[in-house]
């Protein structure tokens, strides 16, 4: 059973980051889309910066994290 346990739990690691990247921007609606599609490399080329700013500096961790109970409630739709 160890031998199929990884020693670091990187589940998402660069690769994953990338992926979920590219896929986000092939979701977004035609409107925004076109700016995302021409700057795509770029983009690509600088969102794993976050893991690199962690890994030079790990007290960083602490600030990459939302606090999502500080923003209050959700919604869906349209305030009434």
């Amino acid at each position: 059973m160890l031998l199929f346990c990884p020693q670091e739990g990187r589940a998402w690691a660069e690769a994953g980051i990338d992926w979920s990247f590219n896929k986000a921007i092939d979701t977004l609606p035609p409107e925004i889309r076109w700016y995302f599609e021409s700057n795509r490399p770029f983009l690509s080329q600088h969102v794993t910066d976050p893991l690199d700013e962690i890994n030079k500096l790990p007290a960083e961790r602490r600030n990459h994290f939302i606090a999502l109970d500080k923003y209050g409630g959700f919604f869906c739709g349209a305030p009434a």
